[in-house]
């Protein structure tokens, strides 16, 4: 039981440092509403197409790791961020899109779109924490 109140303890004082705001969307209907663009070929979404379900307190954590991607042949660099959501929060999916409404740090990151990547899983959580790319 000492393990389960020093968990609610952390969680609590990381939740005290969540002081991001941020909108998390997903667009249920993925690519099945997508036009193709005749000059580029590219699928192009529509505009509201997906829904936001989340707005609420977080924590953007610095861009750090990088990934790479191959584009076209070539490989390109990608530093990927991560954020850090209250537990009560609803639950993300790959692909979910977060824009950074509110940064109190770094106000420069207020517009920021990211693109959920990976999503950390665990027994002892504190907190939602995924990895995100920018858009």
């Amino acid at each position: 039981m000492g393990r389960l109140k020093g968990l609610d303890r952390a969680q609590k004082k990381l939740e005290s440092l969540m002081i991001d705001t941020c909108q998390i969307r997903r667009d249920l209907e993925l690519t099945g509403d997508d036009a193709v663009d005749p000059v580029t070929l590219k699928l192009v979404r529509p505009n509201l197409d997906d829904l936001p379900f989340y707005e609420g307190k977080c924590l953007l954590k610095p861009e750090g790791s990088y990934s790479q991607e191959d584009v076209g042949g070539e490989t390109k660099a990608k530093r990927s961020s991560e954020i850090l959501l209250p537990l009560s929060s609803p639950a993300l999916e790959l692909g979910d899109r977060v824009t950074m409404l509110a940064c109190a740090r770094v106000p420069a990151n207020v517009g920021t779109e990211f693109i959920v990547t990976d999503i950390e899983r665990g027994s002892f959580e504190v907190a939602q924490r995924v990895d995100l790319a920018r858009k």
